[in-house]
């Protein structure tokens, strides 16, 4: 993350730095910042912008779901996808996303074959 939005989202109790960090937050009316949202509130979100949008349903957890795959198949490592996603080990990973790997693989030879003409 660029360093000056880091810095911003300090202000405003919000640490990128940390593990821990929730993506989703708002400041309840008491005025304390970072506090986690109803998942209900994001699916809300989800469903006016495919109604408005006449868009095809997806849930927030496919949305994540679509992101590790692009991932993979952009040429992210296991273990780079791993960090991003907060899982504990590789091998979780691994076992969720095997079949994209797989296709990234296959993807990444058929390009050294076309780069070498072999």
């Amino acid at each position: 993350m660029e360093k000056r939005l880091a810095e911003e989202l300090l202000q405003f109790g919000i640490n990128t730095k940390t593990k821990k960090q929730l993506i989703f937050t708002y400041v309840n009316a008491d005025g304390a910042i970072n506090q986690p949202l109803h998942a209900d509130y994001s699916n809300n979100i989800m469903k006016r912008l495919e109604k408005k949008y006449k868009l095809k349903h997806v849930t927030i957890h496919g949305l994540r779901h679509t992101h590790t795959s692009l991932l993979l198949e952009g040429g992210a490592s296991i273990k780079e996808t791993q960090d991003r996603l907060g899982y504990k080990n590789a091998e979780t990973t691994f076992n969720t996303y095997s079949h994209v790997s797989e296709k990234a693989q296959r993807n990444a030879l058929e390009k050294f074959i076309a780069y070498t003409g072999l």
